[in-house]
């Protein structure tokens, strides 16, 4: 009969402080496809929707460049490109701009902590 009491409190207080908890915010992550060699079209429908599935996320998908290794991509042309993220998701392939201040402003915010 102990026991059962006990149980039932045990229950009782894990169920209101399951219930008093604030609800998390999602996590938001960027993810940036584009470049050369890789199908993206089905890339970015495969991750974003395979992580939102696996984790409690929003994804917002920024596919730019074309299929070019020159490209330079208007999001990264923003100094803010990724204010408001939790993390991003770099899946893209621009090998060939050799602009030093373009790949600094694509870096900056990850060695500032933003994850990648």
């Amino acid at each position: 009969m102990k026991i059962s009491a006990l149980s039932v409190m045990i229950s009782a207080a894990v169920a209101f402080s399951a219930a008093a908890a604030p609800a998390a915010k999602p996590l938001k992550a960027l993810l940036v496809l584009g470049g050369c060699c890789h199908d993206y079209n089905s890339q970015k429908e495969l991750l974003s929707k395979g992580m939102m599935e696996r984790a409690h996320m929003d994804v917002m998908v920024v596919h730019e460049g074309g299929s070019a290794t020159t490209s330079r991509i208007p999001l990264y042309e923003k100094k803010d490109w990724s204010k408001g993220f939790d993390v991003v998701i770099h899946d893209e392939c621009f090998s060939d701009v050799k602009e030093n201040a373009w790949t600094q402003n694509i870096i900056t915010p990850h060695r500032e902590g933003l994850p990648a």
